[in-house]
């Protein structure tokens, strides 16, 4: 799951710890919201309890399975989605049915729920790493404001965390804290609706931030390539691919001449260091034949002066 973050992966996990489908306390405290009679012993209402519990939990899997970021679970997500709705497809399910199917649901619910949560806990400690490298590289310290500085949307989607199962007027009144955030107030012109669960589409968005980043991007560029051309947005739509391509071997073509230019650089470096050797190759060679011509010739003051040329030379 090298795509997936640890964001969506906990608030993933927590939706399900929240959700204890076999556990006896937890039925007791369904019935008691159902009824205020106590009526443990009575079948009907133990079998309607865990069909709501059964109700509530497909709810949230279908919610996990629509996540593109959880798509290598979706096969064990619908797995466990298949099983409740064989229960729930039973016009008069009895008691063992039921009872059968919950155990059977919460056992591949505990498997989801350390999947998820092993899984983001690699993910965060891969990321501190990661940091931990890069303020390494940059000289930053834990105790400098750079490593102590936080997101402000990664501040908004814990604080969302804490408030999952909140109506949709408190969690937006959450986000409206962090307004100040380019990226939260962007998120906060979305579609929402009663029921949704803010801190799982904020942590998507956040997982997709280079996505949602590069729409809008192109989205600008299409109105500053149609205000600027002086085209109407269908004449700009089809020409910005051109343009994008156009730019895109600009930049290689820009590239690889900066690789030629390096290349260049050092050719020159190179022919510097040859041409400074030739010369005094040269130098050399003319100072040993004057050198040659003195011994020679028996002229020992021209032998003297030649080889002092030859030492200042090899200086």
């Amino acid at each position: 799951m090298p795509a997936m973050s640890s964001r969506l992966l906990v608030a993933s996990a927590v939706l399900l710890l929240g959700q204890d489908v076999g556990a006896k306390e937890g039925t007791k405290m369904n019935l008691k919201k159902a009824s205020k009679v106590r009526v443990l012993n009575d079948p009907s209402e133990k079998v309607g309890a865990r069909i709501n519990m059964l109700k509530q939990l497909r709810q949230k899997l279908s919610a996990m399975a629509e996540q593109k970021l959880l798509k290598d679970q979706k096969p064990k997500l619908d797995e466990v989605t298949k099983k409740i709705d064989v229960v729930l497809d039973i016009d008069s399910p009895s008691e063992e049915t039921v009872e059968h199917a919950v155990k059977d649901v919460e056992s591949d619910v505990e498997v989801l729920k350390s999947a998820l949560m092993r899984r983001a806990m690699e993910l965060a400690d891969e990321q501190h790493k990661r940091m931990q490298e890069q303020f390494k590289a940059t000289g930053a310290t834990a105790s400098s404001p750079a490593f102590m500085r936080k997101k402000t949307a990664e501040d908004a989607f814990d604080k969302l965390m804490e408030i999952q199962d909140s109506p949709l007027k408190e969690q937006l009144a959450v986000l409206k804290e962090f307004e100040s955030d380019s990226f939260v107030k962007e998120f906060l012109n979305s579609k929402f609706n009663e029921g949704d669960n803010l801190a799982m589409r904020l942590g998507q968005a956040l997982d997709n931030r280079k996505e949602i980043e590069a729409q809008a991007k192109e989205k600008k560029e299409l109105k500053n390539l149609a205000t600027g051309a002086h085209l109407n947005e269908d004449q700009a739509k089809t020409l910005l691919p051109i343009l994008a391509k156009v730019r895109d071997q600009q930049m290689q073509k820009k590239s690889k001449l900066a690789e030629v230019n390096r290349q260049l650089a050092t050719l020159e470096e190179q022919e510097r260091v040859f041409k400074k050797r030739k010369a005094l190759l040269s130098k050399e060679t003319s100072v040993l034949g004057d050198a040659v011509h003195a011994i020679e010739g028996g002229e020992i003051d021209n032998l003297s002066q030649a080889m002092n040329k030859l030492k200042e030379l090899s200086v």
